[in-house]
């Protein structure tokens, strides 16, 4: 267990962050080829961070940290809400996933976050095989953030390369 734990914090870490039922965990078992993180309609299925190694042949072995969604409520949720706002200190880059070209308090106070701790990130529009990414929307972001924005479907992954 030691061992692995090493093996995991020198590895570079990838955290996927967003609100619940975004595809954070699918986007998890998209990447990493196999069915490790549940995926569930029910909101709020993941409660503490997901750790997962995964080799991406232009990078070797990285880690993946699927986290709660951050618009998680109660007493419970709090707590995974802070727990997963944790998780971005220990990561070299941030994927914030969004749906629906919609872009909220969340998402924004997110992003705000990884700027102040210095956090690369990108954004995934999750979801596109429903609702395609809005150039209009893309611009703004892109414009307002400086963020890239990938255009996605965990369902339909043909662009998975570009991730």
């Amino acid at each position: 267990r030691e061992l692995l734990i090493l093996s995991m914090a020198t590895r570079p870490q990838i955290g996927i962050f967003g609100r619940r039922n975004a595809g954070k965990s699918s986007l998890i078992n998209v990447l990493s080829g196999q069915n490790v993180a549940i995926v569930s309609d029910i909101p709020g299925t993941t409660t503490d961070p997901v750790r997962k190694i995964i080799e991406i042949p232009a990078l070797g072995p990285i880690v993946l940290i699927d986290t709660a969604g951050m618009d998680d409520t109660g007493l419970l949720g709090e707590k995974k809400v802070l727990r997963s706002r944790q998780v971005i200190a220990q990561v070299n880059l941030a994927i914030l996933i969004f749906t629906g070209n919609f872009l909220g308090e969340y998402e924004k106070n997110l992003m705000e976050d990884f700027r102040l701790q210095e956090v690369p990130f990108l954004l995934l529009h999750n979801m596109s095989d429903k609702v395609p990414l809005d150039p209009e929307i893309e611009e703004e972001i892109t414009r307002g953030y400086g963020a890239d924005i990938i255009d996605f479907s965990c369902k339909d992954p043909h662009n998975s390369e570009q991730l």
